[in-house]
């Protein structure tokens, strides 16, 4: 699961770092990082570290973190 998320990382880091990706590149890097967080948010519940309670990874932090990224990528 962690090799997964890793991987999807490294594939939206190189669609992020390429000039010429456009915005359905863009779109799913937030895709595979979004994905690699509800992994690591997995991992960390079944090892029991819980996130606390204020502050769930809801579909409005997901919004947030793609609408961060696509600003980001709009601004280079």
């Amino acid at each position: 699961m962690m090799a997964a998320a890793r991987e999807d990382v490294g594939r939206a880091r190189a669609v992020a770092g390429d000039e010429c990706s456009c915005r359905a590149e863009l779109r799913e890097a937030i895709r595979f990082l979004s994905r690699a967080t509800e992994d690591a948010i997995m991992v960390a519940e079944l090892r029991g570290e819980r996130l606390p309670p204020e502050e769930p990874m809801t579909n409005s932090a997901r919004r947030a973190i793609g609408e961060n990224l696509v600003r980001r990528f709009e601004d280079a």
